[in-house]
């Protein structure tokens, strides 16, 4: 299984457990969902790098071989909580 599926089977699991319950969240599944979280925005952050750096790198040669560039959309942002 790779580190994405991973990753959200255990965002559903979380979702799961919350939602199971007509509770709030417990403390500790608050710090599951913040560590969740900061896992998210690395991998975002790395993914954003790659778009940004490669891509264009990749775009670059594509021109100078006259055929179609790859689009490279807006970086995904994060609003500080």
């Amino acid at each position: 299984m790779s580190a994405e599926a991973r990753f959200g089977e255990r965002l559903r699991s979380l979702f799961g457990s919350i939602d199971g319950v007509n509770a709030s969240p417990t403390k500790a599944q608050v710090q599951y969902f913040d560590e969740l979280e900061k896992e998210y925005k690395s991998g975002m952050a790395e993914a954003n790098q790659y778009l940004g750096q490669t891509v264009k790198e990749i775009n670059n040669e594509l021109i100078k071989n006259q055929v179609p560039s790859l689009f490279i959309p807006d970086p995904i942002k994060f609003e500080e909580k």
